[in-house]
């Protein structure tokens, strides 16, 4: 390195190294030109292949000096997600935020989940140690149903309770080129249920993941003194090996295993738990799986598989004591679960890229899903197929065309009901789409106009309609400002259209003769009738480098809903798939389109590097909502968004080899509207991380992290069969090898 300073100076003998550790902007920035999947090309993957390797030419190594400032931080960030095409981060007609490989790497964080609260205007809820609630701009809830969560292009979005089932979603950190976040509708490209956001997330092409990696963490929960715990240290070990087969095929196989400690027990008085006793809420899950990729000057294909299986034993009380009915025994009691998550899956990937700028991309995968539980409902095996294919081409000199389709088939069995009955137990759900998009130059580089829509035709609610328009213009290099006005549907669950859910019952003849000679419920039932939810959203958003040492994002906006879903009481008698029948007397229930509201706020987000060892990242976000938000809310299917949220993170390197982290992140109350209790809100809390970081060359790093310094606290309310954990302070070591 000291003959590059002396052939460089300094400035340029810095950016080298970042550039060849891998651990900066120019080589994400030129990963996710490869990692995109829809837009890689040939000659992008050979650059930042080369940036993986310390041993590359002197020559190459100057040519790669010459990436300015601007494209080291801010505006020229790719990314894919705002119009499913490569574009710089300046471009993108959405308020949009990208998590770098290099900031997932400084985060001291364990899981995808724990990544998102770093994102402007996402709320991040710990439920558990396994679970979480997720959101932006509102409706957060375990069963979050308004945000698409994609990895590669294959959706996550459980169709039976909607949301995501997180703890199922823990893919290897080291193997993330870069996650893409939207808060905000995207149905216009994504289709159903892209409501309040996307997260996007998109792992590394096989060619620059070659060699071996491995990596151990250890460590431990701090619980509070007196806890009784009987639980061994949290852990994880993960390797990776990646190979070339021939000059354009490449490889990698890799394994992941972790355990996870439970959280600690927040009201053991309450819950009929022993006081100081943990919260029985412990993980571990298993992974395994392989990614190739093949290059041609033109083509691209990506085949990509997973197997994973997770598993957790906990005890969820409720503050009744009594979480579970059983519909054909008529008990009751506490539920003690042992829980098996496993899915499996694979995607196929092809695209080409023509000298004309067009390109064609086909996508297909197929998942599987299967949910084991002990005296729980969520017996289930979920099959999902997908197809989609795209042509993105030039239509004389100011239009770009986008157009495709898409089909998903949905097959589910439910199995062994206890207190919830699917009819019929073996179901279907298909969602067959197309999507028309026109970027139109206005005025040559300075002044566009997007304008699209989807339509879609799903099994419960028919044809469904999501169009947009989105207004960019870029002054100068430096700085941009976009507007959008779209509308975007949430269809509804398996669970809404079809789900029975007994809450207590009194058996034929219970009182003797002259009682009804049938089994009386009380349950939720089933509605057939259901609407698509809808949103019609207006943003604007402004991006600016007023420096080469600072960048600056801002996006405001204002939802409006209409038909939204919630639960309602009955009046009445209705037929029982347990046989029997649901009974008013006792209490009956049926999710309805009853709700409408306003939701609103502005969001900031700010970097500044002030020397080349030291970042600081600073977002603020603000919302409000109005008072039909209030009665339109509850525990079950979400709340409004928390006023306040802020985060800071600083990165500081003395020098190459240290590192030091840290983060603070702060969550307002959050008001959320319960019919046995009025208004009531889970406290404002502030996490507090702290990590340190060793490397020894290209090969050998250690870290050490604190999570959660601020001590314990709760982070979500007691809703419908959940009884908030609380979490703890935590302490982990890691040693990671690459080769």
């Amino acid at each position: 390195m000291k003959k590059v300073m002396e052939k460089q100076g300094i400035l340029k003998a810095v950016l080298n190294t970042v550039l060849v550790l891998g651990i900066g902007f120019p080589s994400l920035a030129v990963a996710k030109e490869i990692t995109a999947g829809r837009t890689q090309t040939k000659a992008a993957i050979q650059v930042a292949a080369a940036l993986q390797s310390e041993t590359e030419t002197e020559t190459k190594k100057e040519d790669l000096t010459d990436v300015s400032l601007e494209s080291l931080m801010g505006l020229n960030v790719q990314v894919v997600s705002s119009s499913k095409r490569a574009e710089s981060l300046r471009d993108a007609t959405s308020a949009i935020f990208v998590i770098t490989q290099e900031e997932i790497r400084r985060s001291g964080a364990r899981s995808i989940p724990d990544l998102l609260v770093m994102v402007p205007g996402v709320q991040v809820a710990r439920q558990s140690s396994n679970e979480w609630a997720i959101s932006a701009r509102g409706f957060n809830g375990q069963y979050n149903n308004k945000m698409l969560v994609l990895i590669d292009g294959r959706s996550v979005y459980d169709p039976i309770m909607g949301g995501v089932n997180w703890n199922q979603q823990d893919v290897m950190l080291e193997d993330v080129d870069h996650i893409e976040v939207i808060r905000g509708p995207g149905g216009t490209l994504w289709g159903a249920n892209a409501v309040n956001g996307i997260v996007n997330i998109l792992t590394k092409d096989s060619k620059i993941t070659q060699g071996l990696y491995v990596t151990a963490q250890g460590g431990a929960n701090l619980y509070a003194a007196g806890t009784t715990s009987i639980y061994s240290l949290n852990g994880l070990g993960a390797f990776r090996y990646g190979g070339k087969l021939g000059d354009d095929f490449y490889y990698r196989i890799y394994g992941q295993t972790e355990n996870r400690n439970p959280f600690a027990n927040p009201k053991a008085d309450v819950y009929q738990a022993a006081l100081n006793n943990t919260w029985n809420d412990d993980w571990y899950d298993f992974r395994g799986g392989f990614r190739t990729d093949w290059h041609s000057d033109e083509d691209q294909l990506t085949l990509e598989g997973e197997i994973q299986k997770g598993y957790f034993n906990y005890a969820r009380l409720t503050t009744s004591g009594i979480a579970y009915f059983d519909a054909n025994t008529f008990a009751t009691g506490n539920d003690l679960n042992t829980d098996i998550d496993q899915n499996e899956h694979f995607l196929a990937r092809w695209t080409r890229d023509f000298k004309d700028d067009s390109q064609v991309q086909i996508q297909g995968y197929y998942d599987y899903n299967s949910l084991t539980k002990a005296r729980d409902t969520r017996n289930n095996n979920v099959g999902q197929l997908d197809f989609e294919g795209q042509h993105r081409f030039h239509l004389g000199q100011r239009n770009e065309i986008t157009w495709g389709g898409s089909y998903r088939k949905v097959s589910d069995q439910f199995l062994n009901p206890i207190n919830t009955f699917y009819d019929p137990q073996n179901q279907e759900l298909n969602i067959l789409g197309g999507f028309l998009q026109d970027k139109l130059t206005v005025v040559e580089g300075k002044l566009f106009l997007t304008a699209g829509a989807k339509l879609e035709n799903n099994t419960y609610t028919g044809d469904e309609f999501s169009p947009s328009a989105r207004l960019l213009f870029t002054p100068d290099n430096t700085t941009s400002l976009w507007a959008a006005v779209s509308r975007a549907v949430r269809i509804p669950t398996q669970f809404s259209e079809t789900s029975t859910t007994y809450l207590g019952g009194i058996p034929a003849d219970f009182f003797g003769p002259g009682f009804p000679p049938v089994n009386t419920y009380g349950a939720v039932i089933p509605n057939g009738k259901l609407l698509a939810e809808t949103l019609v959203s207006s943003e604007v958003g402004f991006r600016t480098n007023p420096t080469k040492e600072t960048s600056l994002d801002v996006a405001g906006f204002n939802n409006q809903y209409e038909r939204l879903i919630a639960f309602q009481p009955l009046n009445g008698t209705f037929a029982s798939p347990a046989g029997g029948v649901v009974d008013s007397s006792l209490y009956a229930y049926q999710q309805q389109n009853t709700g409408m509201g306003r939701i609103y706020g502005v969001e900031i987000a700010g970097q500044w590097t002030p020397v080349k060892a030291l970042k600081l990242n600073l977002s603020y976000t603000y919302q409000d909502f109005d008072a039909n938000m209030i009665a339109a809310s509850n525990t079950e299917l979400g709340a409004p968004p928390p006023h306040n949220l802020a985060n800071g993170r600083v990165s500081f390197s003395p020098i190459p080899e240290i590192e030091f982290n840290t983060a603070f992140y702060y969550t307002d109350k959050t008001y959320m509207y319960d019919p046995n209790s009025g208004n009531s809100i889970t406290p404002d809390y502030v996490q507090w991380n702290l990590g340190a970081t060793v490397k020894s060359g290209d090969h050998l790093e250690v870290s050490v992290w604190g999570l959660d310094l601020e001590g314990a606290h709760t982070e979500t309310l007691p809703t419908a069969f959940i009884s908030p954990a609380q979490v703890v302070p935590s302490v982990y070591g890691q040693v990671t090898v690459r080769y």
